[in-house]
């Protein structure tokens, strides 16, 4: 599903609403709020919201949002990096776990 005119807003791409739960659903644009779309879905979203996502925004931009998030736990982080091919170490959410280690890691 590449960007067309049946597409319009994330109700378009069957997207929960209980992504969206804390905002006002109506404002939310998919060409706006990207970031904020790729990071509920792939941190809370099913597989199904998670193919429909990347066929509107494609593999490349999904790929850029997911390295510069600031945050991943680590079950998603490990997923995007063998999902995307992407080294562990290229994400932004990684190196700054790295900087800030907590006292156990359960």
């Amino acid at each position: 599903m590449k960007k067309s005119e049946e597409v319009k807003s994330w109700q378009d791409l069957s997207l929960s609403p209980t992504l969206f739960w804390d905002t006002d659903a109506s404002k939310i644009r998919l060409d706006t709020h990207a970031k904020t779309i790729v990071e509920r879905v792939i941190m809370r979203g099913t597989w199904p919201e998670f193919k429909a996502v990347l066929g509107y925004y494609g593999k490349d931009r999904m790929r850029e949002i997911l390295i510069n998030l600031r945050y991943l736990d680590n079950r998603t982080l490990s997923f995007c990096s063998a999902y995307f091919s992407v080294p562990k170490t290229e994400f932004r959410c990684y190196t700054l776990k790295q900087s800030n280690p907590t006292h156990w890691n359960y």
